[in-house]
């Protein structure tokens, strides 16, 4: 068992973080609409319709297996791509976040509002915290479509075997 935290708190990351990593990810959203495009993910490639295609498949020659490892590489970069994007859109609104949670202890602690006003410096804090939100959800909608776009518009009547 691990040592409280500064707050009191166990901290169970590490469980949390090695539990994870001896499960397969889970289809998202996304996953289906790369499916949809033809195109795949490694929590795709984790499905147990995938794995099993993957071991019953002949063995290529080796000039279609080449072919095939590349193009892998080519979906692993990208989606390697978005998660870094998606770090750095959590990095930016956790930056953002904090700043504002110290304006308010600082105001907090240094008795610096007075009555009338505190509200309206909450309410400037609030709409900062309203505005950083946004800009998140902005941030995290460009990643996905990057990565859509990676693989263009859906085919019609597309199947794939990752469904859920």
């Amino acid at each position: 068992m691990s040592a409280p935290n500064r707050f009191g708190r166990r901290d169970e990351q590490a469980s949390w973080v090695k539990q994870r990593a001896n499960k397969p990810p889970e289809v998202t959203l996304l996953d289906h609409q790369i499916g949809l495009r033809e195109g795949t993910s490694i929590a795709l490639e984790a499905t147990p319709q995938r794995l099993q295609m993957g071991k019953s498949s002949s063995p290529l020659d080796d000039r279609v297996r080449l072919e095939d490892v590349t193009r892998d590489n080519g979906y692993l970069r990208v989606e390697i791509q978005f998660y870094r994007d998606c770090f750095e859109c959590a990095q930016r609104f956790h930056l953002e976040v904090g700043n504002i949670c110290q304006q308010l202890q600082v105001a907090y602690y240094q008795d610096v509002l007075q009555a009338g006003d505190s509200l309206e410096y909450c309410d400037e804090l609030c709409i900062d915290l309203r505005h950083a939100m946004e800009r998140y959800i902005d941030d995290q909608r460009k990643a996905e479509k990057s990565w859509l776009e990676f693989f263009g518009p859906p085919k019609i009547g597309a199947d794939y075997d990752g469904r859920l």
